[in-house]
């Protein structure tokens, strides 16, 4: 059998999307036009029967982007001579007899479309008014070809989806002679709003609608009351001007898309018409490409999160364990300041799409931190700024003017406290201060791994790991921030100086060559090893070779001497970094160095000794210095001896200070690390025990799960699902804020349309070829590039 009522029970595999969906809207008791479904397997048979399937692989093997639209016709053209099998043709004229549809509607269902991570939505074709029997045929032959635009075919291999495992079935339907028709989505899809049904109406038929030749009326609806919040009346070809819809009508419309929302229990894109007063479903999609709610938040009252993924450059989706470490050290610092924390329900900082998001409601809709605001994502975030600024004025969200009460301000006192009597020893003290810290991160550091050495069984990991994760926000608050903000806070008063004095390019210029920076330090380092392997003509010439033959002779430890005790030397120091290494289930470079070597090998292309990094780094550092040095007797020039000396006290603390500002999170990647390796040995003994397949998996694992392997779970196959829902969170692009209600916000990089705006960190002018970079673990940056 090839043919089923539209009513009869049906799987995806068969119907397709579209069919499938309309089966489960009648099941569901939904006015859907009445019909059959060609099912898959008679696409199946046409293709065998006219030996199509070579003419296929012939055409989109190894195809390139530009040579589809070929590769389509060839295939398209071979379809349109092929000839219906006669079971399969009689079945077809049968049921178009019997139901006595006159004239059809005549749809493509492929078995990949209309799916909740896929949007194939209009890649197929859909003939209206078809009338007639050969008329009926040609149209289900049209539709099967249609699985083989140069659209379907590119949309297809872009997201891995394999050609051969595709297939199509057709929906004929009694033809709907529409009064009114459009499409409905029971969220906004423009900006994500989960509250707001969004129609898009207009007279006669959708098509005219769904392929953009007319433009439609729009009515936003809120949900809960089904107000009508906003309308906008399309332009009519009668200038009539008149609403395609009463206002009766759109409740009446938005009433049964809500009901099709909570049976598919997601947001759907709906295809419906009309005739007098009755409303027909034509069809009901998911709503694809919208950002993830956020986890745990209810959606009033409205409340504003920020990306803590764009602070930290890491926009791919974390591991789950990543996200649990941060979130409990977190919490761990807001004990500090006597708020209680309950890592699984917690929705100060939580998650949307896998990546973090933190409550930032309090600083939003108080105007008394509004200039705090400003000022601290204007240093460390400007884009973000941008995306919050609407936010500030926003009517929907409260605004007040107060300070923080007695309570809070003892918490506050409480917490800040000591770190501001830290921060003023540190500025009478900075040089020992600064000694003082490292000395002290160093101790800890061996100290814990020492400890670590001794740990046997999972429970003394997981003991180890929140030890760790208890210590971390007490060592960065009471030791490590307070030397960075005495550093900063210096900086900002000798810029302010500088500015006030007309010196505004050198107010930049004191942040340059910044001496006791880590990350500088390691880069300098890695430079320094990179010119001995230069002069050893044996480890220059393995250098050259392939990043993946280097690094596994790395790992064997047969690479030239130099080379060899170069990269040990360096990853003994620096190995535990790696490219978003915030997250602790990300790959570090000690587990695999080929991005260091990738970096060595760029490094041995410097050809010029002018711009050669550590001859750089000193006349940056020169040139701060000049700076600095005009800054201090400009002010004793103008504003007397007494404004010269206050300058000069702040200038020698933020060239001994300001450095630090990358320590925090060097510290933090040192403490991460001890934890990876603990719970790497977790992975290791889980996987004897057959709990785990890997032990990389882990980190697919929240924390507190780590107490709860006993229980009888699958956990081989919760590990599966939420990889593959990494890799589909991966598709997405995070917004920089985010509302209770899902209003996304993506702060525009773009004025012209053309000219990327980045956020500037030194003055001057640079120009050279600009390289997109989307992956630092695999792309390139040749010297001289931006």
């Amino acid at each position: 059998m090839y043919i089923s009522d539209i009513s009869e029970k049906t799987s995806l595999g068969e119907a397709g999307g579209k069919g499938l969906n309309l089966h489960l809207l009648v099941d569901a008791g939904f006015n859907v036009p009445s019909g059959f479904i060609i099912n898959t397997e008679a696409y199946r048979e046409y293709v065998e029967s006219n030996s199509l399937w070579s003419v296929i692989e012939e055409n989109i093997q190894d195809v390139e982007v530009d040579a589809l639209q070929g590769a389509s016709e060839k295939i398209r053209d071979a379809f349109s001579r092929g000839t219906i099998p006669p079971q399969i043709k009689d079945e077809i004229l049968t049921a178009y007899k019997e139901k006595k549809l006159g004239k059809v509607a005549v749809r493509s269902s492929a078995t990949a479309e209309d799916l909740p991570d896929t949007s194939f939505a209009g890649q197929q074709e859909t003939y209206l008014n078809v009338e007639g029997e050969e008329a009926l045929l040609k149209a289900v032959v049209d539709c099967w070809d249609s699985l083989w635009t140069s659209r379907a075919i590119g949309y297809r291999d872009r997201n891995k989806i394999p050609q051969s495992e595709v297939a199509l079935a057709v929906v004929v339907q009694s033809m709907v002679q529409s009064e009114t028709s459009g499409v409905m989505f029971t969220v906004n899809p423009l900006t994500g709003v989960r509250t707001e049904v969004v129609i898009n109406a207009t007279f006669g038929l959708g098509e005219l609608l769904v392929s953009g030749r007319i433009e439609p009326d729009e009515f936003v609806v809120d949900k809960a009351s089904l107000e009508i919040k906003s309308r906008l009346i399309g332009a009519k070809l009668d200038n009539s001007g008149k609403p395609a819809l009463t206002e009766e009508e759109i409740k009446t419309l938005t009433g049964i898309g809500l009901r099709i929302h909570d049976h598919y229990g997601s947001p759907q894109d709906i295809e419906w018409a009309t005739i007098g007063e009755t409303f027909y479903i034509l069809q009901s999609r998911p709503v694809t490409g919208l950002y993830p709610m956020l986890e745990r938040v209810p959606v009033s009252p409205l409340k504003v999160y920020g990306s803590f993924a764009h602070v930290q450059g890491v926009l791919q989706p974390m591991m789950p364990m990543g996200i649990a470490m941060i979130r409990q050290a977190v919490g761990a610092a807001q004990k500090i300041f006597g708020v209680k924390f309950s890592l699984r329900e917690n929705t100060r900082l939580t998650t949307a799409g896998g990546r973090l998001y933190s409550n930032v409601t309090g600083v939003i809709e108080n105007r008394k931190y509004h200039g705090v605001i400003r000022t601290a994502l204007g240093f460390v975030e400007p884009s973000l700024l941008k995306a919050a600024e609407p936010l500030l004025e926003d009517p929907r969200i409260v605004k007040k003017d107060s300070l923080p009460s007695l309570g809070e301000r003892l918490l506050i006192l409480r917490g800040f406290g000591p770190i501001i009597l830290r921060v003023i020893g540190t500025m009478l003290r900075p040089i020992h201060s600064r000694e003082d810290m490292n000395s002290r991160i160093r101790e800890e550091v061996s100290s814990l791994t020492e400890r670590q050495k001794k740990l046997q069984t999972i429970d003394d990991h997981i003991g180890f790991i929140n030890m760790v994760l208890e210590k971390t926000p007490k060592i960065l608050l009471k030791s490590i921030l307070p030397r960075v903000i005495a550093g900063i806070g210096s900086f900002f008063q000798v810029k302010m100086r500088a500015e006030k004095l007309g010196l505004n390019d050198d107010a930049l210029n004191i942040t340059r060559g910044l001496p006791y920076n880590v990350t500088t330090e390691m880069d300098l380092l890695l430079w320094e090893k990179t010119k001995k392997v230069r002069e050893d003509e044996e480890s220059r010439r393995a250098l050259e070779g392939s990043v993946e033959d280097i690094t596994e002779g790395y790992r064997e430890h047969k690479l030239p001497a130099v080379l060899q005790e170069g990269l040990e030397d360096f990853l003994s120091k620096y190995g535990m970094r790696g490219v978003a290494e915030i997250d602790i289930g990300a790959k570090r470079w000690n587990d695999d160095p080929s991005h260091v070597i990738q970096l060595m090998q760029t490094y041995m292309m410097i050809d010029d000794p002018e711009k050669e990094p550590d001859v750089i780094f000193k006349e940056m550092a020169m040139s701060s210095e000049r700076s600095q040095a005009r800054i201090i007797e400009e002010a004793g020039r103008q504003k007397g001896w007494l404004n010269k000396r206050v300058t000069e006290f702040f200038a020698y603390r933020q060239r001994n200070l300001a450095g630090l500002r990358e320590s925090p999170k060097f510290f933090i990647i040192n403490f991460l690390y001890l934890n990876r390796n603990s719970l790497l040995e977790i992975g290791r003994m889980l996987v004897e025990q057959d709990i785990l397949e890997n032990r990389e998996d882990v980190f697919c694992l929240h924390l507190y799960e780590l107490e709860e392997l006993g229980e009888t779970r699958d956990w081989k196959k919760i590990v599966s699902e939420r990889r593959k829902q990494l890799q589909l969170d991966a598709k997405k692009k995070p917004p920089r804020i985010i509302l209770s209600d899902g209003h996304v916000y993506y702060s525009s990089t773009s004025v012209d349309g053309k000219t990327l705006i980045g956020s500037p960190v030194s003055p001057g002018v640079v120009e050279g070829v600009a390289r997109v970079m989307l992956n630092p673990t695999s792309d390139k940056l040749l010297p001289g590039e931006i």
